[in-house]
């Protein structure tokens, strides 16, 4: 009898590991799909810098876990199978054979700011280790662990500054075949308004309707006055009533299914070399030149702890031992950097372990040009002072 009850209680604490590692691998792919940048100062511990060529950066952590982002442990978890087992103290050095062709030997311009307190807001573990959609920032303080819970949490907002703030954001979500064919494709965008003053409570919203495509459909909350909206352009509550205070309400949302929505496309073609390693060569393509990509990480299973050998990379990567991950990563995509190649070798067999690859990034342009033209008062027409955001951003964008 208390040999049973010896293996329950051992049961139930390996089931309580289990879970948490489990709940700390979806945060730490969450950040890095979404481009996450939660401020995490100090010294790396479980990892290696990043390789590429550039000089090794300190200061940010982007396999840090982030103490507000505890989301429930994913039972359908891709990566589950990767949860670690034992941190080890120290990771084994990965160097690439070539140089990193986004910036030469040293920091490379945008978002990477290697090295240095006067980068700290572009520092590419700022834009990789974050709570949730790129709040930039940086801290004081020692690192633990890869996963350290004690890492320091986000500064609250600051209070706005303007009447009302306005946010055009846009999510998309793709699937695409290992080969890069895209086989879905959906955007859907929202206009969000914030009244912080009563006298944000009383906007009138004007949009330019002459600019927005006919391919993408359109649809106002059913509390905005529709006809104003489609005579004028006018974006307003039904009889004259006022907006909430301190409540996002989305007034205006736009959607769009088509492949050639999709910024980006992923070739990766991994090989069993038959002695035990596997050849994994990686290739990515930017289809919309008319966009500036920043913060581009691109997440791969290695299906082991063990380090990758980098044959050739353009960009720069991160190896994380303790999960069996890699992050291959650029600051800035545009019309002047629209390809980039990763070759590695890696311990293993199994060509299916380094799928689904999944993508994460950060824009400032959207897909559909909705531009608010003005923001006046409902009752004497004057200007409201506003603060406006735009964003772009996957909600899933997966290569299987």
């Amino acid at each position: 009898l208390k040999q049973a009850k010896e293996d329950e209680a051992k049961k139930k604490a390996d089931d309580v590991a289990k879970a948490l590692r489990k709940q700390q691998m979806e945060n730490l792919r969450q950040n890095l799909v979404s481009g996450g940048n939660a401020p995490v100062a100090g010294k790396l511990s479980g990892m290696e810098g990043f390789g590429g060529g550039g000089p090794s950066a300190g200061g940010f952590d982007p396999f840090q876990e982030n103490p507000q982002q505890q989301a429930a442990p994913n039972m359908n978890d891709p990566y589950a199978h990767l949860a670690p087992q034992d941190t080890p103290a120290e990771a084994p050095k990965v160097f690439a054979k070539s140089g990193m062709k986004l910036g030469g030997a040293g920091p490379a311009k945008g978002g990477l700011g290697l090295g240095g307190a006067a980068g700290g807001q572009k520092d590419i573990f700022a834009s990789l280790a974050k709570e949730d959609n790129l709040s930039m920032g940086g801290g004081g303080g020692g690192v633990a662990s890869a996963f350290d819970l004690s890492a320091p949490s986000k500064a609250p907002a600051a209070t706005p500054s303007t009447p009302l703030s306005l946010a055009l954001e846009e999510k998309i979500t793709v699937q695409m075949s290992r080969e890069g064919d895209v086989q879905s494709c959906e955007v859907k965008g929202t206009l969000t308004l914030t009244a912080n003053t009563d006298a944000g409570t009383m906007a009138l919203v004007s949009v330019d309707k002459s600019a927005l495509p006919a391919n993408f459909s359109y649809a106002t909350h059913p509390k905005v006055d529709k006809k104003t909206y489609e005579s004028k352009g006018v974006l307003s509550l039904k009889g004259g009533k006022g907006f909430p205070m301190q409540r996002g309400v989305g007034i205006l949302r736009w959607t769009y299914s088509g492949e050639d929505a999709a910024p980006l496309t992923i070739n990766c073609w991994p090989e069993d070399e038959g002695s035990g390693t596997i050849n994994v060569n990686i290739e990515m393509e930017m289809t919309r030149t008319d966009l500036v990509l920043q913060d581009v990480n691109i997440l791969l299973p290695l299906g082991t702890t063990d380090p990758p050998a980098i044959e050739n990379i353009d960009g720069i990567y991160k190896h994380d031992p303790a999960s069996g991950m890699l992050c291959w990563h650029f600051d800035q995509l545009d019309a002047n950097t629209q390809s980039g190649s990763l070759e590695f070798t890696v311990a293993g067999s199994n060509t299916d372990v380094f799928f689904p690859v999944q993508v994460g990034f950060r824009a400032e342009t959207l897909l559909c040009p909705v531009t608010v033209t003005g923001v006046t008062h409902s009752q004497n027409g004057t200007a409201i002072p506003n603060q406006m955001m735009k964003s772009f951003t996957p909600d899933s964008y997966l290569c299987a």
